[in-house]
């Protein structure tokens, strides 16, 4: 269903089908209308139109005082920056892009902010901070339980190793097939997961096997 809907959008309002973000414009003094803020809020809209892969950044001021992009008392406006890009295809120097000229567009006047999907890409840490957090719980937990450095090594390799295999599957099929930027991710902690899990069941019954006196 939703893929019939970017088909639709794609063939009859490409400004919608694409990536897309909002930038909302705060006048820290008086109406967004009022000549400085104005001139600040243009000038931002501006350089964000300005960069790559950007289709559309309308001024929230282009429908006057009374638009609807613009609040009620007129301090606050936003606008919908649309790319010529798949949400799919983002990749994290787009997001960064947009957020330096966003935030370079700040002026005591008006302040800038960003949200959406461009923001959220621009926010992923380059260091899989969280996956090695969880290795390091995980390491501690299986030697807590085995009391074998040797059994939680074996563990927590089998986990990493199957993880890696994952990966280097994703990267080389992610481009033919489409995949979003954020399956490796998926694929990490659901690999971690469930690489743990099952090394776990099977070094636990080795060592059940061992102790019922099996060779």
């Amino acid at each position: 269903g939703s893929q019939k809907v970017m088909d639709l959008l794609e063939a009859h309002s490409p400004a919608q089908a694409g990536a897309d973000s909002q930038v909302v414009f705060i006048a820290k003094s008086g109406k967004l209308t009022d000549p400085q803020n104005a001139a600040a809020v243009e000038a931002a809209v501006k350089k964000i139109a300005a960069l790559d892969k950007v289709l559309a950044a309308p001024s929230p001021l282009a429908g006057g005082p009374q638009s609807q992009s613009v609040s009620p008392d007129g301090r606050i406006g936003l606008t919908t920056v649309a790319y010529d890009i798949k949400p799919a295809d983002v990749k994290k120097k787009d997001g960064v892009a947009l957020l330096d000229a966003a935030e370079g567009a700040s002026t005591d006047a008006v302040s800038v902010n960003v949200r959406g999907s461009m923001a959220d890409i621009a926010a992923e840490q380059d260091v899989p901070i969280g996956e090695l957090a969880g290795i390091l719980i995980a390491g501690f937990l299986l030697f807590f339980l085995f009391r074998s450095v040797a059994s939680m090594l074996v563990t927590l390799l089998a986990a990493i190793v199957g993880v890696i295999l994952a990966q280097a599957l994703l990267q080389a099929v992610s481009t033919p097939l489409g995949l979003p930027s954020f399956a490796a991710f998926l694929a990490g902690l659901l690999g971690l997961g469930a690489g743990i899990d099952y090394a776990l069941l099977v070094i636990g019954r080795f060592r059940e096997q061992r102790a019922a006196g099996y060779t």
